[in-house]
């Protein structure tokens, strides 16, 4: 997943290339990790869209960097994980040097 966040992942396709059924997979994955591909897939893509916001990227590209071509969408996943917009994000933590406290 970490190296091919720009594609279009999916459970199913995940399940594949594991060589395993789509259920299976997801169980497999959840007993280990404790979240579901999806969830994991998600968060992953978020916090690297927030490495590319620090670095300077603008919203609309860290949002493809991450394969969400979507931006409404993009920045309804982010502000529902961090509370903020990727653009307010960008602003008071990034150029401000303040990481937000988790």
């Amino acid at each position: 997943m970490y190296l091919h966040l720009d594609e279009k992942l999916s459970v199913p396709l995940l399940a594949d290339t594991a060589g395993l059924s789509e259920g299976y997979y997801t169980r497999l994955f959840k007993k280990y990790t404790h979240t579901s591909p999806a969830r994991f897939l998600s968060d992953l893509k978020l916090e690297t869209a927030c490495t590319c916001l620090a670095s300077g990227l603008t919203v609309t590209e860290a949002a493809q960097k991450v394969g969400i071509d979507n931006i409404s969408h993009f920045i309804r996943l982010f502000k529902q994980k961090y509370g903020i917009t990727p653009k307010t994000y960008q602003h008071s933590y990034c150029f401000n040097n303040n990481p937000p406290q988790n």
